[in-house]
């Protein structure tokens, strides 16, 4: 039997099932998960397979811009009491100062990082995006 890790974010739930080669249980049966890996979620009550990277840095995006609520400088009440300082701290400056600092956030996310940490800078260089008027990245 696989053991599965059900972890509610939001609105939405992720089944993530282990390496072994089935899954047997009631749980498993009930959403159709049949092996690994196997991660679905639900928005508004819809289910949707998920079908991008395994990789952490993939899950956190995908969490991040997908399912996330979006901390933007157009919505400061999605935002958490850190992310409502770092709009505050860069609502004022330039386009090109946020797509100098997007890409000091990009070198520092190549590095390695705790997970905590990297979730972060991820969510930083989205605030940051959110905040560009231009097009161009």
């Amino acid at each position: 039997m696989i053991p599965l890790l059900i972890l509610n974010m939001t609105d939405s739930i992720f089944l993530f099932s282990s390496p072994t080669k089935r899954c047997e249980s009631k749980l498993c049966a009930d959403n159709d998960v049949q092996g690994y890996p196997t991660i679905k979620y639900w928005i508004n009550g819809d289910e949707h397979d998920y079908g991008g990277g395994r990789s952490f840095d993939d899950l956190t995006a995908f969490v991040s811009d997908e399912l996330a609520a979006k901390c933007t400088f157009a919505d400061v009440e999605k935002c958490s009491e850190k992310g409502k300082k770092y709009v505050a701290k860069w609502e004022k400056k330039t386009d090109d100062e946020k797509k100098k600092e997007i890409a000091r956030l990009d070198s520092i996310a190549k590095t390695n990082l705790k997970a905590d940490l990297k979730i972060w800078v991820l969510e930083r260089k989205r605030i940051l995006r959110s905040g560009i008027q231009s097009d161009e990245l």
